[in-house]
């Protein structure tokens, strides 16, 4: 069985020309080319043609005539639709072709299915995708506007969510940041102040009750994680089970209650290939999997993706890195209209995490310019938060018993709202994170069998 073809069914020379002939001839082609923003991807017949156009549009030059046999379209916003609506079959013909190919032995059935996924993924999140880029005028978007607010409001009537991103589970910072939205939300924090236990914790959260999450990992293994999130759900220790020292029947229960809240939640080990084209085909994978129309993607962390990926590795300074990893991965969800909680490690001296003045040594800081390595990322981030020993009172420190600590969520920046603080206690032993009154009724340390006082779910 040879290789099979089924894009070339999907083109329209004609149509193509057409469009063409209607921006060359135009009295400002480069008004209307801004109008009907055509793409490169639209046109497979006329590809050179139209880059020559666009070329020329672009640097401001006159464009080049279209040949005299090439009637313009009487409606050209209809002849861009079209053309919009044959590059999706020729995508779909792809994902077509590429199945063809595995059963027809000319590649592995394995390695077909796998690629075949993620273009259907691609193509489907591409019907999804907004209009990032394109020239729209104020007058145009107030229907826009106004349609968000009827659904809000009717959601808000018929008793739903008020808030518009994904919710972390930590009430009092939700209502902050009005939860995680499309963009990049950086939380921040210096060494053992449980940057990871809040991301895992997050994204189980997210996983069970809001979207699909995908959990990008540079620094812990996916199984090791899994078991830090199963312990989590039971308060039990995690060294414990590494250990055997917890009863296998209680490990077993933790890990039933774990699959079921978890089933939308997929980890994604960091290597060195791992790009943010290939997050972003990830992502669009798992939310299509559940039928979404966002998802959560939690990077943990971002200063070792930047060091790590080689899609960063021309850039010698690991400031520049850093930056560009963080441009990178917002574009990612602004791309998917989909939240990027990346996890930052804060430096020593910038969050006065054993620094120089004695007096604010291990308090914390939360500035804006505390972030580790990241250039201006402070800047093109949607939102910062930062994970401190306690800024607003630092006596809760002396309130809580070891090995468990006091610990406060700054909100630094919103782009979306308001700043302000929340006041949490960090379980190491058990890997929460939660506001104090969640912990009242102990605060105690585990016990010898790796159990916590209570069962409460974070």
């Amino acid at each position: 069985m040879g290789q099979v073809n089924l894009t070339d069914e999907h083109v329209d020379p004609q149509t193509e020309r057409a469009v063409l002939a209607t921006l060359s001839r135009a009295e400002d082609p480069a008004r209307l080319y801004d109008d009907l923003d055509p793409s490169e991807k639209l046109f497979a017949a006329e590809l050179q043609a139209f880059k020559d156009l666009k070329g020329a549009i672009e640097a401001g030059e006159d464009v080049p005539a279209a040949p005299e046999d090439w009637t313009p379209a009487q409606d050209p916003t209809g002849a861009v639709r079209d053309l919009k609506a044959l590059q999706k079959r020729r995508r779909a013909a792809e994902v077509q072709e590429i199945l063809s190919d595995g059963i027809g032995g000319q590649r592995p059935i394995e390695g077909a299915c796998e690629d075949a996924n993620d273009a259907l993924a691609d193509l489907q999140s591409d019907f999804q995708e907004g209009t990032a880029g394109a020239l729209r005028y104020a007058e145009d978007l107030v229907p826009e506007v106004l349609s968000g607010a009827k659904e809000a409001r009717e959601r808000v009537q018929a008793g739903g969510d008020p808030l518009p991103g994904i919710r972390s589970g930590i009430d009092a910072f939700d209502e902050i940041l009005g939860g995680f939205q499309e963009g990049l939300t950086i939380v921040g924090g210096g060494p053992g102040i449980g940057k990871t236990t809040y991301a895992l914790q997050t994204g189980r959260y997210a996983a069970e009750h809001e979207a699909p999450v995908l959990y990008v990992t540079f620094e812990n293994s996916p199984e090791g994680l899994t078991r830090k999130g199963l312990c989590s759900i039971k308060g039990l220790n995690p060294r414990a089970v590494r250990r055997g020292q917890v009863p296998l029947e209680k490990v077993r229960h933790a890990a039933m209650t774990w699959e079921e809240k978890t089933r939308r939640l997929a980890f994604v080990e960091g290597t060195a290939d791992l790009t943010t084209n290939r997050i972003r085909t990830k992502a669009k994978r798992h939310a299509a999997r559940f039928g979404a129309d966002r998802c959560l993607i939690v990077l943990d962390y971002l200063q070792l993706f930047a060091k790590r990926s080689e899609q960063f590795e021309r850039y010698t300074d690991q400031r520049e890195r850093v930056q560009k990893a963080g441009n990178e991965i917002r574009a990612v969800g602004m791309s998917l209209r989909s939240p990027v909680l990346a996890i930052a490690s804060q430096s020593r001296k910038g969050g006065n995490y054993g620094g120089d003045d004695a007096q604010q040594n291990e308090t914390g800081s939360a500035r804006l310019d505390s972030l580790k390595e990241s250039g201006d990322l402070e800047y093109s981030a949607d939102a910062v938060a930062f994970l401190t020993p306690p800024i607003s009172n630092p006596d809760r420190a002396e309130r809580v018993v070891e090995p468990n600590r006091a610990v406060d969520l700054t909100v630094a920046k919103n782009r979306h709202g308001e700043t302000g603080r929340v006041e949490l206690v960090f379980r190491q032993d058990e890997g929460t994170m939660m506001p104090e009154a969640k912990h009242e009724r102990s605060d105690q340390p585990a016990g010898g069998d790796g159990l916590a006082p209570t069962d409460a779910e974070f």
